[in-house]
């Protein structure tokens, strides 16, 4: 017996183990391995919802946990579950165990970082030879993970760097979790240190992606792009280099490239509920409402059985559908949607009846859906329905949204805008909801939508008084797709258009610009501040695009 598996048993002697399988007869199997190796406290479990409460009652060292499960949650949901309510700790160990060898399902489970997996059929000397390398470099690295565990984020740091003093036998697990914590506490100089010098010793990808990461943190966004893309170029299997460059193009109001991003990164791991939401609403900014509704209901299919389920999902799925985008759309088309909608409504209802908040949220939904189907009388029933809800005390921030949406549908604008400023000012550090508020808003609400607008909005004035034109124009597109209603905006676009056609002539794309962007905000209010900038607009375009 060599020093190792002697080491290894020392070790095993002192862990509880769970292994988690819905097959009785591999449940008995592998119990009877980790005895042999030397384990004294195992326990079973044939499904997820057991393993859970299980590990919600007792904390295990150690977990094997099959891929496949039958009814219910995977391998992957119980992983991301565990991590999610924090019953896994970084000093316990998770293993997948999986007869699948496709590419979705090991991407999918390594995304919520197992700390490896074994393919069956599992042999005793194939575990035994994994689990002892596993087991004694998590062993070496425990007192760091303890410190972890504890929030002690410099304690760790501290053990990390007292091993590589020491010349520890896994540099790279010591300088990989240093820089991970360094990070954590936004010492992104010092992590930028260790990973270059990573780079220096072996150029280990996780380095490069870590380095990414860091220059996106101190908004260094062309060498963000630039290492992240590095990443890819690697291996595009990385999902979270996919996902940093799509925040790293966001940051900079460029959302088609971030959109494209956002797709490479649910093409590599489509079973993330929250990967599919955020390429959802990027594509939602983007006015692609295919690649949204695509991506809505494939949130909802994988959310199922997630820790990350929520109904939110069935509402956004039935506002793609009932969101025209002011184009006219085919009779087919319109009957297709809303029975897709009221499908969806009533799955809603059945899984959540006693709901309160839901009722005031699906018969809102209800209320478009009937004006959507120009069923003027039932929209303004289903309306006043909704609002007495909302009288009687149901004030749900989601659910609130939906009623402004109805109210601006059935004409009440400024009783919409003013909902909409409620919620986004009764919840200022809830970025979804700020997010949610600003698209809805004519003008953004949220104080991260004020500064992104102003920001951008002086930008691109400072090119139009430079003569970039082109440039401008972009900038304020780029504004445009996070504050689709924003009714300056609109104007600006349609100002720098108009400029430019007098200075080269009329052509066809200033013309659509100009048209497209006017007609978006054509319902506009005669006593809006706006109004006669828009009326002034509307005139010169008539006389130089007659």
């Amino acid at each position: 017996m060599t020093i190792r598996q002697i080491d290894a048993i020392k070790i095993y002697q002192r862990k509880k183990c769970l292994i988690i399988d819905d097959m009785s007869e591999i449940r008995g199997g592998l119990k009877r391995m980790l005895n042999t190796f030397g384990v004294a406290e195992v326990h079973t479990a044939a499904n997820s919802e057991l393993a859970i409460d299980m590990c919600d009652k007792t904390e295990y060292d150690m977990v094997l946990c099959d891929y496949n499960l039958g009814e219910g949650q995977d391998g992957q949901q119980v992983l991301e579950e565990l991590r999610y309510r924090k019953l896994l700790k970084n000093s316990s160990l998770f293993l997948m165990i999986t007869a699948e060898t496709s590419r979705d399902m090991v991407l999918g489970a390594l995304e919520y970082l197992p700390d490896d997996y074994l393919t069956k059929p599992i042999t005793q000397t194939l575990l035994q030879t994994r689990l002892n390398r596993i087991v004694i470099r998590h062993e070496d690295l425990l007192p760091i993970k303890e410190a972890i565990d504890r929030e002690d984020y410099r304690g760790a740091i501290g053990e990390c760097q007292a091993k590589l003093d020491a010349g520890g036998k896994y540099t790279g697990n010591y300088m990989r979790i240093q820089a991970e914590l360094l990070f954590r506490l936004e010492h992104y100089e010092e992590a930028q240190e260790i990973y270059e010098d990573s780079l220096k010793r072996s150029n280990p990808v996780w380095a490069q992606l870590g380095l990414g990461k860091t220059y996106l943190a101190q908004k260094r966004f062309k060498e963000a792009e630039a290492a992240l893309k590095e990443v890819v170029k690697a291996d595009h299997r990385f999902v979270e280099a996919h996902d940093l460059l799509a925040e790293c193009y966001a940051s900079q109001a460029d959302f088609t490239r971030a959109q494209r991003s956002m797709e490479d990164a649910a093409t590599v791991s489509p079973k993330s509920v929250l990967r599919q939401r955020r390429l959802a609403n990027m594509a939602k900014q983007n006015e692609d409402t295919a690649t949204s509704l695509q991506a809505r209901r494939a949130a909802l299919k994988v959310g199922e059985h997630s820790c990350y389920y929520s109904p939110q999902d069935y509402f956004d799925i039935v506002s793609e559908l009932l969101d025209d985008h002011g184009e006219e759309q085919n009779l087919e088309t319109r009957v297709n949607n809303a029975k897709e909608a009221e499908m969806y409504l009533r799955r809603a209802e059945r899984k959540h009846p006693n709901d309160k908040n839901l009722k005031l949220q699906r018969t809102a939904a209800q209320s478009r859906l009937a004006n959507y189907q120009k069923k003027s009388d039932q929209a303004d029933m289903l309306l006043e329905k909704a609002k007495k809800m909302h009288d009687d005390g149901t004030e749900e921030a989601f659910a609130e949204l939906e009623l402004a949406q109805a109210m601006a549908a059935r004409g009440d604008k400024a009783g919409a805008a003013a909902l909409i400023q409620k919620v986004a000012r009764e919840h200022p550090d809830n970025e979804e909801i700020a997010d949610r508020a600003d698209i809805l808003s004519e003008e953004p609400v949220s104080k991260k939508g004020k500064k992104m607008a102003a920001d951008l909005t002086r930008k691109g004035i400072k090119l139009y008084e430079d003569k970039e034109y082109d440039e401008a124009i972009d900038v304020f597109n780029r504004a445009i797709g996070l504050f689709p209603n924003h009714i300056g905006l609109r104007l600006n676009i349609a100002q720098v258009a108009l400029t430019k056609a007098k200075l080269i002539g009329p052509t066809s794309d200033l013309q659509r610009t100009t048209t497209d962007n006017l007609e978006a905000i054509s319902d506009i209010d005669g006593g809006n501040a706006q109004y006669a900038r828009y009326q002034h607009l509307m005139k010169q375009a008539g006389q130089i695009f007659p």
